[in-house]
C-alpha cells in the first residue's frame, strides 16, 4: 500500500547523493559508503582468502561492528530468490562509462513484479565486490559501472564517476 511506498520513497530520498568507493585486489575488497551527507557511514571489508567479512557502521555517532564469514553473508533466502531471477545481456546496447565500454544487463524476478535492475557492465574490470544491494547472491558476466533499480513509480541510479588502476593494499 501507500505506507510502504511512502516509506520506500523517503528511504530512496535519503540515498540521494550517496557516495560508494570500492577498493579491491585479487583476494579482498573494501566498500566505503557515505549516505545522508555523512550521517551514516559504512565500511565493508571482505577477505575471500580468509573467509572474513567485517562491516563497520557509524550512524550519527552510534558505532557498530558486524563480523561474519564471507561465504555466510548471503542467506539461504537470498540464494533461493536469486535462483528465480532472470539475467539478460544485450551486447548491442552499449555505453561508455568512466572510459570503459559497457553493455546492458537486465535483472528481473517473478517475486518482485515490476521491479527491475537495468545495468551497464564491463568485462574489463574484475572484482568480487557485490555492489548491487539485494542482489549479492547473483554473479554477472562483468562488473556493473551503472545500475538503476526501480519500477514505473520510482527508481534509483548509481553511476561510476572514475576508476583508478592502482590501490594501496594497506
Amino acid at each position: 500500500g501507500s505506507v510502504s511506498y511512502t516509506h520506500l520513497a523517503s528511504a530512496l530520498e535519503m540515498m540521494k547523493g550517496s557516495i560508494f568507493e570500492i577498493y579491491f585486489t585479487e583476494k579482498e575488497n573494501l566498500t566505503l559508503v557515505n549516505m545522508m551527507g555523512g550521517l551514516m557511514e559504512m565500511k565493508i571489508h571482505v577477505n575471500d582468502a580468509d573467509n572474513v567479512m567485517n562491516m563497520y557502521m557509524d550512524m550519527m555517532g552510534q558505532k557498530y561492528l558486524v563480523e561474519s564469514k564471507a561465504n555466510e553473508s548471503i542467506t539461504a533466502e537470498q540464494k533461493e530468490a536469486a535462483s528465480k531471477m532472470k539475467i539478460e545481456y544485450d551486447k548491442n546496447d552499449t555505453k561508455e562509462i568512466a572510459g570503459y565500454k559497457c553493455y546492458k544487463m537486465k535483472i528481473t524476478s517473478p517475486d518482485m513484479q515490476g521491479m527491475t535492475v537495468n545495468a551497464y557492465i564491463t568485462e574489463e574490470v574484475r572484482s568480487n565486490a557485490k555492489i548491487i544491494k539485494g542482489y549479492e547472491a547473483l554473479s554477472y558476466a562483468g562488473f556493473p559501472l551503472e545500475y538503476k533499480i526501480g519500477n514505473d513509480a520510482f527508481s534509483m541510479t548509481t553511476t561510476t564517476k572514475s576508476i583508478e588502476n592502482k590501490v594501496d593494499a594497506s
